[in-house]
């Protein structure tokens, strides 16, 4: 007997794979919308576990708000793929150049692995977009707590995202715990898109929309209140729902009836 954890890889209809869920004892998936697809493909019930924060990642109790620079951080950490961050990034590049010529002045700063020489041959890096390399987990949390705001760069591509759109990325959920605004570029069919919206956490845009970018870093420049009253609301869901304590617990219980 076994479990059936579908991750960021899609189920196929191939007679193996369909045997293999019809005999499964349990069968999981990492978000809402994943498991309504396998239960209506396969006709069996996947359990949600999506992929939770870990306590480190929310802010120490009592952490001080920091001094409002000339300069407000964007950050990006995670693996960067072309296929599935650059086009986002180009717009919220171009969008933070006309905030700079409005005197809105916001940098975008990207951190994990990515393919060096088509990173550089992208046209992506400018003086207000830098990339700055893998870090460690300690520096990683920190980079992203210090930050002014978070972003989550996907494809709008609807055709690129058949089989990557029912996935949940950590870091989603890292992001959340840290209580930073978030602004997630994402088709309405991605599971990231849809649970924010659900959930009313991070600033979701749907649209490959420029103006909408350049309206939203002018709106959190000027009114730095709506990104902590995000923060909060997403400290909260996230303790809710993406929680890995609560998770790993869960999880347990569901191994235990094995």
């Amino acid at each position: 007997p076994h479990i059936i954890h579908a991750g960021d890889d899609g189920l196929t209809n191939a007679l193996d794979t369909v045997g293999n869920v019809k005999k499964s004892l349990h069968c999981i998936a990492i978000s809402d919308e994943m498991a309504s697809e396998y239960q209506e493909r396969y006709g069996r019930e996947f359990k949600v576990f999506r992929n939770g924060a870990s306590s480190s990642y929310y802010p120490p109790p009592g952490n001080p708000n920091i001094s409002r620079n000339k300069v407000l951080t964007i950050r990006y950490l995670g693996r960067l793929y072309s296929w599935l961050h650059y086009d986002s990034l180009r717009l919220l590049g171009c969008a933070i150049e006309e905030c700079r010529q409005n005197d809105i002045h916001w940098k975008l700063e990207l951190y994990g692995t990515a393919d060096i020489p088509e990173l550089h041959s992208s046209g992506i890096l400018t003086s207000n977009v830098s990339y700055n390399g893998r870090v460690g987990q300690i520096e990683g949390i920190n980079l992203l707590q210090t930050a002014d705001l978070l972003t989550i760069p996907l494809t709008y591509d609807e055709n690129t995202l058949n089989n990557y759109k029912f996935s949940f990325p950590t870091k989603l959920s890292e992001f959340l715990a840290t209580g930073k605004p978030i602004l997630l570029l994402s088709s309405p069919l991605t599971a990231s898109s849809m649970f924010c919206k659900r959930h009313n956490v991070a600033k979701v845009i749907d649209t490959p929309s420029h103006p909408e970018v350049v309206s939203y870093l002018t709106d959190l420049w000027h009114n730095p209140s709506l990104g902590q009253e995000q923060g909060i609301q997403n400290i909260s869901i996230c303790r809710q729902f993406l929680d890995m304590e609560l998770i790993r617990s869960e999880f347990h219980s569901l191994l235990a009836t094995v």
